[in-house]
Parts: C-alpha cells; sequence; structure tokens
C-alpha cells in the first residue's frame, strides 16, 4: 500500500501505468509486480505500509536499479517470480 504524500508518481502495476498525484491511496495485492517513479514538479514523498511485513528482508537485499535487476535477483527468495508478476 502507498500513500502519495507530496509530488507525483507514475506507477506501473502488471503492465498498467497510472498517474497518482498528491492524497492518493494505492493497494498491490500480493505478488503484483509493481514501479514507480516520480513524475512531478516537485519531489515526492510516499507513505509505504506492508502488511504482513516482510517485505524489509528483500528490500535490504535488493539493488535498486533502474532495469529491475535487483528485483529479479531476490524474488524467487521471497516468494515471488518478480520477472512475470507470479508469486509462488
Amino acid at each position: 500500500m502507498f500513500y502519495v504524500l507530496a509530488g507525483e508518481y507514475a506507477f506501473t502495476a502488471d503492465g498498467r501505468r497510472f498517474t497518482a498525484p498528491v492524497g492518493t491511496f494505492v493497494f498491490m495485492p500480493r505478488g503484483t509486480f509493481h514501479s514507480f517513479v516520480g513524475t512531478g514538479a516537485i519531489e515526492g514523498r510516499l507513505l509505504h505500509l506492508a502488511v504482513p511485513g516482510g517485505i524489509e528482508d528483500s528490500l535490504e537485499e535488493m539493488a535498486f536499479t533502474s532495469d529491475g535487476s535487483g528485483a529479479r535477483a531476490v524474488g524467487p527468495k521471497y516468494g515471488g517470480d518478480r520477472s512475470s508478476g507470479q508469486t509462488t
């Protein structure tokens, strides 16, 4: 779950792209392959909630690369194939 506190973001979820301005709440079901990028004229801020917890382990291992290779590398370890968006 994401809440846009400032700025504007472009989210992609399972191949669909949408814009999320300030005040937008975005829900991503477990296993949804997603990405986001700030697109607004001002610096963006997001509040991210992960329930249940555990995503922090994968985030620590993930190298944040623009091509998504970090997510693909750790995805299978944490129960998902991040290259296809499928959970195992």
